[in-house]
C-alpha cells in the first residue's frame, strides 16, 4: 500500500509499505522493495509472523530475515528503509489496525 503525501523528491510518494513474512527472503522480495523505493522516498517493511516459534513454516526470526534484506540491498536504499514487526492475531481487520498503527508511527 503506497500513501500519497507531498514529496519535495521527484519520487511519486513519500511513502511506501510492503507487508510480508518473507520467509525465505528472495529475489521477487528485494526486486519489490527496489521497486517500491523507486516511487517513494522511503518503505516501510512489516514483517509478518513475528515471534513465531521456530518450525518448517516459520524457520527465521523477524531478526534475521530483516538482516537478510537489507543484507541484499545498498547502503542507501537501506537508509530509506524502516522494518516494522507484526505477529500473527488471527483477525484480518484487528491485524489491519495495528499495523496502519505502526505505520503511522513511522510516518
Amino acid at each position: 500500500t503506497l500513501k500519497a503525501r507531498q514529496t519535495t523528491s521527484k519520487r511519486k510518494y513519500q511513502f511506501g509499505a510492503y507487508p510480508g513474512r518473507f520467509q525465505l527472503p528472495h529475489e521477487i522480495h528485494i526486486r519489490n522493495f527496489r521497486q517500491g523505493l523507486d516511487v517513494a522516498d522511503h518503505m516501510i517493511g512489516v514483517l509478518g509472523s513475528d515471534e513465531q516459534s521456530r518450525d518448517l513454516r516459520n524457520s527465521f526470526t523477524s531478526s534475521e530475515r530483516e538482516e537478510m534484506i537489507r543484507g541484499s540491498l545498498t547502503a542507501e536504499e537501506n537508509s530509506r528503509l524502516t522494518f516494522i514487526r507484526q505477529r500473527d492475531v488471527g483477525d484480518r481487520a484487528r491485524w489491519s489496525a495495528q499495523v496502519q498503527e505502526k505505520i503511522d508511527g513511522v510516518i
